[in-house]
């Protein structure tokens, strides 16, 4: 993804152990553009082959997940 422009590292200030992966600006217009994509797929291979039932087990179970409150956090903007 670094070759292909999507990404690029970024030393961590204080932390000489590695870097981190930031999106470039082509990485936020990939994954905009590949998301619509992934959303339909997930629905027609996952959510709509479950019951109803399943499907209400499936959500109470994610909001139960640890260190989740149901909500999806923003991205951060490519720097």
């Amino acid at each position: 993804m670094e070759q292909r422009g999507i990404v690029r590292r970024e030393e961590v200030v204080g932390d000489g152990r590695g870097a981190e992966a930031v999106l470039t600006p082509l990485g936020v217009d990939t994954i905009t553009t590949a998301a619509p994509l992934h959303v339909e797929s997930l629905r027609r291979h996952l959510i709509d082959a479950l019951t109803p039932e399943q499907l209400r087990t499936f959500a109470e179970d994610r909001r139960a997940a640890p260190g989740t409150d149901g909500r999806h956090p923003q991205a951060p903007h490519p720097r």
